[in-house]
């Protein structure tokens, strides 16, 4: 199986994929999974959120996969967010260049390299960078059925007497409500269930490693109360990231969530079958509705004005996602 030939939804041969982000839109909204996930339509305008936490991906992967390399992975960042974010954001904005620049590089000098694959901060070791940062796979959930689940792993190292998942997520603020939301994460434990296939040994649970991109302080003449001494002096001391876990899932909920992820994923491949063109789209249930994910979904303007196909069609642009792609 060519991983880099495979999208989300369904793929030459009768093979339908589906992901941790695919079957969590479905079940939130079966208007927003079939758009996004089984018609491949995308908002044509990109989000800055998305962009810089992509960008600060590929730098953690570039920085770990060249043994430490702070200068090679914020070349990787420049290359990924430098243009976009030059012509889409504004200079005082937190997700600004300059300010996403400087936590990013921040974030890398304090994984110190110690050695052996150790690094300062992070709590797994990656001795193997190639092999264990980044790693996708598409796994069967029912292989006879044809269906497969897709994963891609930020990080897969050494801890303890056994291994562990890193998961890397930039957020705008890391707080208790953050922190819990990864006590349950259906990606987790979709982690933890595709690993156990893919690797013999102890998996003992999951890390998240957050970091934040908040606005840091540009006041030059203001005294900060935290580090006794002006904010111009002590700004990058205000990046801000911050480890969660160990995070572990007993074997029934791992087998429940199994049970979950088939299920869904077979409604997703029936959906299709019946509603297989953009014209079948207003008679799909709008659950978003009644659960308040509306406010956030790329697709609230075309529901608020009917999900009339042929402005769906002008204002959004048919593209595939796949884990698989690199950005």
């Amino acid at each position: 199986m060519d991983l880099k030939t495979l999208k989300i939804g369904m793929n030459p041969g009768g093979i339908f994929v589906v992901d941790n982000s695919a079957i969590g839109s479905y079940y939130g909204c079966t208007t927003a999974a079939w758009l996004r996930y089984l018609m491949g339509y995308t908002g044509k305008d990109d989000s800055a959120a998305l962009k810089a936490g992509s960008a600060a991906h590929k730098a953690r992967e570039v920085f770990y996969k060249e043994n430490g390399d702070v200068q090679a992975g914020m070349l990787a960042f420049m290359d990924s967010y430098y243009g976009w974010a030059g012509a889409n954001v504004v200079g005082d904005d937190r997700l600004s260049y300059q300010n996403v620049f400087a936590i990013v590089q921040e974030y890398l000098r304090s994984l110190e390299p110690l050695g052996e694959g150790r690094y300062k901060g992070s709590v797994l070791a990656y001795p193997d960078p190639a092999n264990q940062i980044e790693l996708a796979d598409c796994l069967p959930l029912d292989e006879a059925d044809g269906i497969y689940y897709a994963i891609r792993m930020d990080g897969f190292g050494r801890y303890s007497t056994g291994w562990a998942v890193e998961e890397f997520k930039t957020t705008g603020m890391i707080n208790a409500m953050w922190k819990n939301k990864w006590k349950l994460a259906s990606q987790l434990t979709g982690y933890l269930w595709g690993s156990r296939q893919l690797f013999e040994g102890p998996i003992l649970g999951v890390f998240v490693q957050g970091l934040e991109l908040s606005k840091l302080p540009t006041d030059e003449s203001r005294k900060c109360t935290k580090h006794g001494m002006k904010y111009k002096d002590c700004r990058l001391q205000h990046a801000k990231w911050e480890t969660v876990g160990l995070l572990e899932r007993a074997e029934p909920l791992i087998e429940g969530w199994k049970a979950d992820a088939l299920d869904g994923a077979r409604k997703m491949r029936k959906l299709l079958t019946d509603a297989p063109a953009l014209a079948d789209v207003q008679a799909l249930s709008q659950e978003g509705m009644f659960n308040n994910s509306c406010q956030w979904c790329q697709y609230l303007g075309a529901c608020e004005t009917g999900r009339q196909p042929h402005m769906i069609d002008a204002n959004y642009k048919v593209e595939w996602w796949s884990p698989f792609a690199d950005e």
